[in-house]
């Protein structure tokens, strides 16, 4: 059976929050996304916002799907900023008090560009970015995110694009690692599709997903496949057998194995959760 996908990785953070008081699901966080400006959507996936206040002496989990992203995050409360590594599964990220963070997500194989270490040395962690000597990024976002008392919106997110983007080493951006990611998407996250689109050898394969991308190739196509499943999942229209036949998957237990595999939920989880007004698409905040 062939399988028609996007080679455009669009991945989507369906994004809740938990905490051990009730009224918080609904009142505690604000995540917001925004497009970057037109041109530089090969660098920056989407500027993100979190802002909000946990509830007194409550720590709050916020629960990250994996994408195949890496995010350079600052926290304008703290006026320090972090870079987050991929992760191969879901991840769930413990914060307490006030809350202010902007994160830039980077396109898939960027993150090495800007650091000069391999990606699977930064996956699933979270290193300041004094310590990869990356001091300039924190001058950056305190510069365009400005600190926590400000909102932050459409004009911030832009200028924060700008920004980042002119802090890319060309020089360091592996294009095979582009090709791979595309041919995956291409081919339903299928390793032997993309290995025949590429002509890249298992070795090649592994090399370039893992010191570029910071997942093995298998994993990376299974994330890659669950990303294009998500609107469908999300879209609330087709059956889940439906959406399991098109994308790939064995049947519709499959697809709800790798859901709960990967993100920690099942797909009748993340479908009754899709209209949280927690969640926010990009550019609806103008």
């Amino acid at each position: 059976m062939a399988f028609h996908h996007s080679t455009e990785h669009r991945p989507i953070q369906p994004w809740i929050a938990t905490s051990s008081t009730p009224a918080f699901q609904t009142d505690g966080l604000h995540y917001r996304e925004f497009a970057p400006p037109a041109g530089l959507e090969d660098i920056v996936h989407v500027v993100w916002a979190l802002t909000g206040a946990s509830p007194a002496n409550e720590p709050v989990h916020y629960h990250v799907v994996p994408d195949a992203c890496s995010d350079l995050v600052f926290d304008r409360h703290a006026g320090e900023g972090y870079i987050f590594g991929t992760v191969p599964e879901a991840k769930r990220v413990e914060t307490q008090g006030r809350i202010s963070l902007v994160g830039v997500r980077l396109q898939p194989h960027l993150l090495p560009a800007y650091i000069g270490v391999p990606a699977l040395q930064m996956q699933n962690r979270e290193i300041a970015f004094k310590e990869v000597s990356l001091t300039a990024l924190n001058d950056l976002f305190e510069c365009h995110a400005g600190d926590d008392t400000r909102s932050f919106g459409a004009r911030e997110a832009t200028a924060l694009s700008e920004a980042v983007s002119t802090l890319l080493r060309p020089e360091r951006v592996n294009i095979r690692a582009r090709w791979l990611t595309k041919a995956l998407l291409a081919g339903g996250g299928s390793v032997d599709r993309a290995a025949h689109t590429t002509g890249f050898s298992a070795r090649q394969l592994q090399r370039i997903a893992e010191q570029e991308l910071g997942l093995t190739p298998k994993r990376l196509g299974r994330i890659l496949r669950l990303q294009q499943t998500f609107p469908s999942v999300l879209g609330g229209h087709k059956s889940f057998a439906l959406i399991a036949a098109d994308h790939g998957y064995a049947d519709q237990a499959h697809m709800i194995r790798e859901f709960a595999t990967l993100t920690g939920y099942s797909p009748g989880f993340w479908r009754s959760h899709r209209m949280s007004d927690l969640y926010n698409r990009a550019g609806e905040e103008g």
